[in-house]
């Protein structure tokens, strides 16, 4: 409960990004060692996985393993729910603001 009551935008929206950012760059890391004849390179990598948990996906660079495909569903999977935990997040500081003003010092 006290995570809810101490919940600001700011601290929602951090760990979000720290989140967002570790999975990312884990991902990358990952499908480096799985698919290291694909993504020869840690960069080559990490633009592979900022692509998929972004869902923007172009296409270029695609697995071509069995591990890397069933990597790439779960890199897939985790950016489809970012989405909605992020906008979920938000609406639970939001909320939780509009209750604070609305109560009194014995509530």
């Amino acid at each position: 409960m006290r995570f809810l009551t101490d919940l600001t935008l700011r601290r929602a929206i951090g760990g979000i990004v720290v989140i967002a950012t570790v999975f990312t760059l884990a991902s990358a890391a990952l499908m480096l060692l799985v698919e290291h004849k694909t993504y020869q390179n840690f960069g080559e990598a990490c633009w592979w996985s900022v692509q998929t948990v972004s869902t923007v996906g172009y296409g270029d660079n695609p697995p071509v393993t069995p591990a890397g495909r069933f990597l790439a569903t779960i890199v897939m999977l985790f950016g489809v729910a970012l989405v909605p935990a992020i906008t979920s997040l938000v609406v639970a500081v939001f909320i939780n603001q509009q209750f604070g003003r609305f109560r009194g010092p014995h509530d």
